[in-house]
């Protein structure tokens, strides 16, 4: 096994802007082999403070799909650059395991975004990244560098984010939620996240894949992980201050199903939430991944080496 870091996109268009929305699609053939993690970096440099936390909170929506097939779809539904806790996106990422570094200057942005991916890639695959960004803060945004890359090692399945079921909430009451989960041959559900369009925590919920009785926001947390009041590490944008998150007031709870398997492709969850609104569910799915180590790289086959026009005539002849 070898890891391989390489990188497969690079644009120099790719950035949020001060002035309105923005949304790309980027699309390029990329290297096979067994894709551990897939990374994204954005680069700019801007007049003050883009976003009043971190730079990914003004991601709206990322999708990435290889070869058609869709592994990772998220919606920030409070995606604004003045929401101040921890973003959707980054809470999620987290949760499953992947991880963010950012420089945390607020003039010269370098964020790196690792996402667990575990796919095996063959002879001519292609990646596709859609991406949307809300309206920047700052005073501009110039000299942006936005890549995507893959770390190629080792999977033992693979990790697919997938689309989200979306339900009205009412508040003050118990609203049942349907979650579709996508249908893989042998695949699991790892958890669920739970979203609301505003920054407001959930009352509680009744899992039911995990007991029938109310848990908090903060006791899902706890039971998928996070270590409440001293959880992950990640940068504002005010100058490099760290900030120990446990996802409270990101909007985002995940719910860890312990490899759920769904007799129908569905999962019941009960929610009371706070206001009334829109909340999203998303599933993120465990599915094996036919093994497969590191990046397939080819070999030189020339019994001599020689220059190119010797070559090619050697074999003319």
């Amino acid at each position: 096994m070898a890891v391989r870091f390489t990188k497969v996109i690079e644009r120099n268009d790719v950035a949020p802007s001060e002035s309105a929305a923005a949304t790309f699609n980027l699309s390029e053939p990329v290297p096979a082999g067994m894709v551990e993690m897939v990374g994204l970096n954005m680069q700019y440099t801007s007049g003050g403070a883009s976003h009043a936390a971190n730079e990914w909170g003004l991601l709206k929506t990322l999708t990435i799909i290889y070869n058609g097939n869709q592994v990772f779809n998220l919606t920030d539904l409070a995606a604004a650059n003045t929401v101040t806790t921890i973003p959707a996106l980054l809470a999620l990422v987290e949760d499953i395991g992947g991880y963010i570094t950012s420089s945390g200057d607020s003039d010269a942005v370098d964020s790196w975004l690792w996402i667990p991916l575990g796919i095996n890639l063959g002879g001519n695959s292609r990646v596709e990244v859609r991406c949307s960004f809300v309206t920047a803060a700052g005073t501009g945004i110039t000299a942006p560098r936005f890549s995507v890359w893959h770390k190629y090692g080792k999977s033992s399945s693979a990790t697919v984010v997938g689309n989200a079921t979306t339900v009205a909430m009412s508040a003050g009451s118990q609203t049942q939620a349907v979650i579709k989960v996508p249908s893989y041959p042998n695949a699991t559900v790892s958890g669920i996240q739970i979203q609301s369009t505003t920054a407001n925590d959930m009352v509680n919920a009744i899992i039911k894949p995990l007991g029938d009785f109310t848990m908090t926001p903060e006791a899902i947390r706890a039971n998928a992980g996070r270590n409440y009041g001293s959880g992950e590490l990640y940068d504002y944008l005010d100058g490099a201050t760290l900030v120990q998150t446990d996802g409270s007031g990101s909007n985002s709870v995940f719910a860890a199903l312990y490899d759920y398997s769904s007799a129908d492709n569905s999962i019941i969850v009960l929610v009371e939430a706070t206001t009334a609104e829109n909340y999203s569910f998303t599933p993120v799915l465990k599915v094996p991944n036919g093994n497969g180590n590191g990046e397939r790289t080819g070999m030189q086959t020339a019994s001599v080496a020689t220059s190119g026009s010797k070559s090619i005539l050697d074999r003319a002849e």
